[in-house]
């Protein structure tokens, strides 16, 4: 295994036992897999979401950057 499988078996066996942790990473498809609430950060706004409610379509569009309305897209 490599050390960032290694690091994921490591945080679902914790968080299987109750635990938390805050991770911060930049690959969205390993963010939702592992995280029960996401922080997203982009363009000096923040968006708070449950994992299970959120697509990375919807974290992409938004990390993209601003829609038409000038308004972040909300992921």
């Amino acid at each position: 295994l490599c050390i960032r499988d290694r690091l994921e078996d490591t945080l679902v066996a914790h968080r299987r036992r109750g635990g938390s942790a805050v991770v911060v990473l930049h690959d969205v498809d390993r963010a939702l897999r592992l995280a029960d609430r996401l922080l997203v950060l982009a363009g000096g706004r923040a968006r708070q979401r449950t994992a299970a409610a959120t697509s990375a379509a919807e974290i992409r569009a938004w990390l993209a950057g601003p829609v038409a309305s000038g308004e972040a897209g909300s992921p």
